[in-house]
């Protein structure tokens, strides 16, 4: 498909990967340039009926050991592999006092653990494991790293969402990171549909 050439960006971002070295060029248009689907984010649904299995409050410093005992090794090993089949998904088993994080394996079968990392404080609810695509929790482990939260940050997982909500000098932030079946389709249970 050939690029539509008559509509200019109205802002352009280029981001360096400091893991693979490259850069790219992100850009911008007015949103009465682009069709409808492209407009919108993933939103969640207002009747979102999932329940929580298990809720922790960590700190900026728990974040910042998950992805140094972990993500960052894990980016440096396989960030470039990251759509191969053995990397394509993760598995986070929290129990109330720790998380594990299992790695490199097909079709949730996980050969690979991380050390288990103790949570600053204990968890409420049930252990749960959880399968997410690696391209959906890697980027979001490792960049809360470098965020300054002000605060604890709140993780709620459920069979369909990790959750996680927290507050910085700008605003107050949730994201939500669907978990996976298997074969990787990602769960849309707590999330609207829309577009074609």
């Amino acid at each position: 498909m050939l690029r539509d050439t008559s509509k200019v960006a109205s802002h352009r971002l280029v981001v360096e990967n400091k893991v693979l070295k490259k850069k790219r060029a992100i850009y911008f248009y007015a949103l009465d340039s682009v069709g409808e689907t492209s407009r919108p984010q993933a939103c969640i649904k207002s009747s979102k009926t999932t329940t929580t299995t298990l809720t922790a409050t960590v700190n900026k410093l728990w974040i910042e050991r998950v992805n140094a005992l972990f993500v960052s090794s894990w980016l440096r090993e396989y960030g470039e592999k990251i759509t191969w089949a053995k990397h394509k998904l993760m598995g986070l088993e929290f129990d109330t006092k720790r998380l594990v994080i299992k790695h490199y394996g097909e079709r949730a079968n996980f050969s690979n653990s991380s050390l288990p990392i103790e949570l600053p404080k204990a968890a409420t609810g049930k252990s749960i494991k959880a399968v997410f695509q690696s391209k959906d929790i890697v980027p979001v482990l490792n960049g809360l790293a470098d965020i300054d939260v002000i605060g604890n940050i709140s993780l709620a997982l459920s069979a369909d969402t990790l959750t996680l909500t927290f507050k910085t000098e700008l605003a107050d932030y949730k994201i939500f990171v669907p978990t996976c079946n298997a074969a990787g389709k990602r769960n849309s249970t707590d999330f609207e549909a829309y577009g074609g």
